[in-house]
């Protein structure tokens, strides 16, 4: 990170001791924005579970994790996402924890 800052703040200021336009300034904190975010996207799509890892992290069938994921966002949950136009499901790592359910089996009265 030091490295990447660095390399910034030669090209905002190149040599010990410069003066800038303001032009230029705009022009360098434009650059490093855009490249941080990028690469935050860039972070975020890679880290993204489909169906099926969810599913084997979890133990049970794809169909399921999908039947769940469904059932969340028709309930308002914002699970996942289903991508347009195909079965397949993208989620984050922190909803896999949504996706686990509570216990087992037919609910108990008391």
């Amino acid at each position: 990170m030091q490295a990447i800052v660095s390399r910034w703040a030669e090209a905002l200021v190149p040599g010990e001791m410069a003066t800038i336009s303001h032009q230029r300034a705009e022009t360098v904190i434009l650059q490093a924005v855009q490249q941080a975010t990028q690469q935050a996207t860039e972070q975020a799509l890679l880290s993204l579970l489909t169906s099926a890892d969810v599913a084997r992290e979890l133990g049970v069938s794809l169909r399921r994790v999908q039947a769940h994921a469904r059932t969340l966002n028709l309930r308002g949950f914002a699970v996942g996402w289903k991508v347009p136009g195909t079965h397949v499901w993208l989620f984050r790592p922190q909803e896999v924890k949504l996706l686990r359910g509570g216990p087992r089996g037919r609910p108990t009265t008391k």
